[in-house]
């Protein structure tokens, strides 16, 4: 699936990255892109894709990747 990306955002773990330098025992060593709360609209589907057409908005789950 392909989708177009059209608003990223922070959320709590971001600020105290930002603030604090890390989130309990995880702490930050080197340069990290924060934001990555996302939603967009989903452009391409593959065959194996059944739940979403394109057209549809969504919101994206980062902690999962598919590779």
């Amino acid at each position: 699936m392909r989708l177009h990306v059209n608003r990223i955002s922070i959320c709590g773990s971001d600020v105290h990255y930002y603030t604090d330098g890390k989130i309990g025992d995880f702490v930050v060593e080197r340069p990290m892109i924060l934001g990555h709360e996302s939603a967009g609209i989903v452009a391409e589907v593959g065959s194996k894709v059944k739940n979403v057409k394109v057209g549809d908005k969504v919101a994206m789950e980062p902690q999962e990747p598919c590779r």
